[in-house]
This record gives C-alpha cells, structure tokens and sequence, in this order.
C-alpha cells in the first residue's frame, strides 16, 4: 500500500522517504475504528512519528486528521489524508489489483517516487527488475489495530513486514 497510495499525496520524491523509518508500521485506506470517516490514506507509525513526517503533513493540502490509540500498552500515531479526487477511481482500481486499469497520471505520480525511472511498463504486468506488480490482500487494505499490534510483536522490523507479506499476482 505504501507505494501505491502513500504517492499520490506527496509533492516531492523526498516527502516518500519520510515514511521510511524503523517505526513506520504502514499505509491503510480506511480505519476500522474510524468508519465515519471513510475512505481516506492512513499512515501509522508506532509511537512517534518522525518530526520531518510531522511538518511534511501539518502542511500537506490533503491532511484530514491526526490522532493517537493505545492498544495492549503499544500507542500508535496515525494520520490521516483525503485521497484526492482525481485519483479516487485509480485508488480503487489498484485496491481491486487492477493495476493495468489506472490512468496515466496516476502511474506518472507514483512511478517516478516508488519505481526506477521508465518503469512504467509495471503497469502492464511485469518488468526486469521487479518481476510483477505485488497484489493487495484485500485484508490489509483498512487499519485495524489489533491486528497490527500482533503483527507487530513479531517482527524487528514493521516495513520489512509489509513488504515480504505482499502476494504476487
């Protein structure tokens, strides 16, 4: 999710990078505490967030809300963004692992932040050096903190559990 939807907010390839930090924990659309709120990107770190993620989303035209949870003695900073509506429908497509559906604009904006430069070709199932796009497991898409908490305690290193959980098309 971190490279899929995380982009779409970010101005510059160096407002993607401030997610990369040991207590970054992943990007979610959707919070099962928060469904008033609907769809929206959330990004959650445990404990702290990185002061430079901080100043990047209090001037973030997207910004929704921030907040805190505890769970099991483990808090959890989280902070939420609008998905911006031109890219809703390609939200949904990626969501759906429709990789092949998106808009141009939409492969433009996270390609050149999560991709080698020209590889747009991801898109059309495949490259050289990334194999194939990684399928979204539909039970990973919404924040849900027990689950997280759990998932958690198991590994040293949250990012590098999101991304070695990621199935193949």
């Amino acid at each position: 999710m971190a490279f899929y939807i995380f982009p779409i907010v970010c101005k510059e390839k160096k407002d993607f990078n401030l997610i990369l930090h040991s207590r970054f924990i992943g990007v979610y659309i959707g919070d099962t505490n928060k469904p008033a709120w609907g769809n929206k990107i959330f990004v959650v770190f445990k404990n702290l967030a990185p002061k430079n993620f901080k100043t990047f989303y209090n001037n973030n035209e997207y910004a929704y809300s921030n907040y805190y949870e505890e769970i099991d003695g483990d808090c959890y900073d989280i902070y939420s963004f609008h998905i911006p509506n031109k890219f809703k429908t390609d939200t949904e497509l990626v969501l759906n692992n429709e990789f092949t559906k998106v808009s141009s604009i939409f492969i433009s904006k996270i390609d050149w932040i999560s991709y080698p430069k020209d590889s747009t070709d991801l898109f059309k199932g495949y490259d050289k050096l990334h194999k194939k796009l990684r399928r979204i497991d539909p039970n990973e898409v919404q924040l849900d903190l027990n689950k997280v908490n759990k998932r958690v305690s198991i590994t040293t290193h949250p990012f590098l559990y999101v991304i070695r959980t990621w199935q193949p098309i």
